[in-house]
């Protein structure tokens, strides 16, 4: 039984579902109970696993998702290392599953199993792209609007994002709407840019429900409609979205949207926010020095951030926010400098 147990999880022996399963089974032969239940609890795993053998591309695929800490499908039940994963996503992309294809760019993308390498990923993402994979699509335009592994090309982006929002997939319908938005390898269409964050929050995106309440909150693209912003803000904030919290936070404490003023929802929206930013990085780009400046105005004993935020200040830092939001970073800059001025430490911080 012991001997099972180290080859199960690659204790002192190599991992091993093959030899695991021997010993399983002589152990259950001999009347070990807690090993006949393991067999048992693993059948659906040992089939897999004879029928990746076998040469299945999809099993391959599928035990690779069992190894894969990531998808936590398999855990309790084999070991979670990436390696294995890496071995049968190999196994299955090499005879064509794009999946398989997919998960192997995510391995190399990401440094789990392999060393990163962003080349490799575009690679085998460009591949399951070429197949049809949506998600693949939406990853390689990344790649392309980052530089990873590839020469930086807006164009390329915006053609694999808008492969991929044709597909259905939200979050390149959120990536257009930005690249409209900014004006980043099109031309600058906030019209164009709120009509891809409404499809994106059709399919439930978060992040398209926050960028859609901003285009409503500004007028940017869409009639300026703040108790539509309002909406959207809320539903994306319930679901945990931590710059949308910081909007309700602000509409109550001005009483927009169709909000009452309302100091006490105020305060526990921005609590809420800013315990989300407790649990992350400051300089997270979902809940950075804007964010910050909102909670010190509003409520100081919240969270406290560094510099004095006077109410001057941050109504024009908040001009400079909105410009640096659609991409007009001259006006922005020119906000900017002005709220520094005032001593807005958030708008040095941004100018720096």
């Amino acid at each position: 039984f012991n001997l099972g147990v180290c080859h199960q999880n690659g204790r002192g022996v190599g991992h091993d579902l093959g030899r695991m399963r021997e010993w399983y089974g002589r152990a259950a032969d001999g009347g070990h109970e807690e090993a006949r239940a393991r067999l048992e609890a693993m059948a659906k795993v040992l089939r897999l696993y004879d029928r990746a053998v076998g040469g299945d591309d999809w099993a391959m695929l599928r035990l690779g998702n069992h190894y894969d800490p990531d998808l936590e499908v398999g855990r309790g039940v084999v070991l979670q290392d990436y390696g294995e994963a890496v071995m049968w996503y190999q196994q299955a992309a090499e005879k064509g599953d794009a999946n398989a294809m997919f998960n192997l760019g995510v391995c190399y993308a990401n440094g789990r199993g392999v060393d990163q390498d962003y080349g490799e990923a575009v690679r085998w993402y460009r591949q399951a792209a070429d197949k049809g994979h949506a998600r693949a699509m939406n990853n390689l335009g990344a790649c392309y609007q980052n530089g990873w592994g590839v020469d930086q090309d807006w164009g390329e982006a915006v053609k694999w994002y808008r492969q991929a929002a044709d597909k259905g997939h939200a979050r390149s319908m959120n990536h257009l709407g930005w690249l409209y938005l900014t004006g980043q390898g099109v031309g600058r269409d906030y019209g164009e840019a709120a009509q891809w964050y409404r499809k994106a929050v059709d399919q439930g995106s978060v992040n398209a429900m926050e960028n859609l309440g901003w285009m409503y909150d500004m007028g940017w693209g869409v009639p300026q409609d703040r108790t539509e912003a309002a909406r959207l803000w809320h539903t994306a904030a319930e679901q945990g979205d931590a710059i949308s919290m910081t909007c309700l936070g602000h509409y109550y404490h001005m009483g927009l949207g169709g909000l009452p003023k309302d100091d006490a929802q105020s305060r526990e929206w921005l609590e809420k926010a800013a315990e989300k930013h407790r649990a992350r990085d400051t300089s997270s780009t979902e809940f950075g020095e804007w964010e910050l400046a909102r909670l010190q105005r509003y409520h100081p004993d919240i969270f406290t951030s560094t510099g004095d935020c006077d109410d001057g200040g941050s109504v024009l830092f908040s001009r400079a926010w909105a410009a640096d939001k659609r991409g007009d970073y001259g006006e922005a800059a020119r906000w900017y400098r002005q709220a520094a001025e005032k001593g807005h430490a958030a708008a040095m911080f941004n100018l720096g």
